[in-house]
């Protein structure tokens, strides 16, 4: 089982978690964003941090980053 979490540092909370049998960014790593996406209105300029492993660096979650790119750094 994993647990993928996407915390909102500033205000200390979770905004987006996915648990799931495999750490597919498609099973795991993109549910939890649409959850955290969903919470949160994107409106100004922000950080996103990761590992920067695979599953971050691929083009599955790079594509879905691509649509907010003005404002993800």
């Amino acid at each position: 089982m994993y647990l993928t979490v996407i915390i909102h540092l500033f205000h200390r909370k979770v905004v987006g978690w996915s648990m799931r049998e495999t750490l597919n960014t498609s099973d795991a790593i993109i549910p939890a964003w649409n959850m955290a996406v969903r919470s949160n209105d994107i409106t100004k300029e922000f950080i996103f941090h990761s590992d920067r492993g695979s599953r971050y660096a691929g083009y599955g979650f790079a594509d879905i980053l691509k649509i907010h790119n003005a404002l993800i750094k």
